[in-house]
């Protein structure tokens, strides 16, 4: 799994990363992991959440990738 963005929610707590924060704007949540070489940002729709409760790995998806 070369492709950063290819990795799931779960790839990336498993690797190790950690939720620094966490925001809510606009109808939409995101969260921001990071290790000790980068971060990731999630975006987590708030429709879904509200909708079902719950979030799948599926539903969240990373964004972006900074060194």
């Amino acid at each position: 799994m070369s492709d950063p963005l290819k990795k799931t929610y779960a790839d990336y707590l498993g690797l190790g990363y950690q939720v620094v924060a966490s925001y809510f704007a606009d109808g939409h949540h995101f969260q921001v992991l990071q290790s000790n070489e980068d971060v990731v940002i999630a975006h987590m729709p708030h429709g879904k959440i509200m909708a079902d409760g719950f979030l799948s790995d599926s539903d969240v998806q990373i964004t972006r990738i900074m060194k």
